[in-house]
């Protein structure tokens, strides 16, 4: 597997995990082809680890990284949608801070 990687300035600061979501869009079509269903980690420009479960992604991510962001997601051709509507909100269904 050989890695795109998404251009960017290393001294630019940029929104938390905007590198990580440009690196999994940048390699999108080479990871379906080779890991579709699988989990990823990537960590900046770096896909650090597939995986084929949820919890390998997570406990490698977290033993990898664990006092910066990283991202893993799982490879999906079509992405979920969630959405959150203000009922959840006005019923307290979701915490407030």
């Amino acid at each position: 597997m050989e890695q795109k990687t998404p251009e960017h300035d290393p001294n630019d600061r940029e929104d938390w995990l905007d590198l990580e979501l440009r690196t999994y869009e940048c390699n999108k079509e080479m990871l379906l082809a080779e890991s579709a269903g699988k989990w990823v980690v990537i960590k900046g420009d770096t896909i650090a680890g597939i995986f084929d479960t949820e919890e390998e992604a997570g406990r490698f991510g977290f033993h990898e990284f664990w006092d910066t962001a990283f991202m893993m997601r799982q490879i999906l051709e079509h992405e979920p949608e969630y959405i959150v509507t203000s009922q959840l909100i006005d019923t307290g269904a979701m915490h407030r801070g």
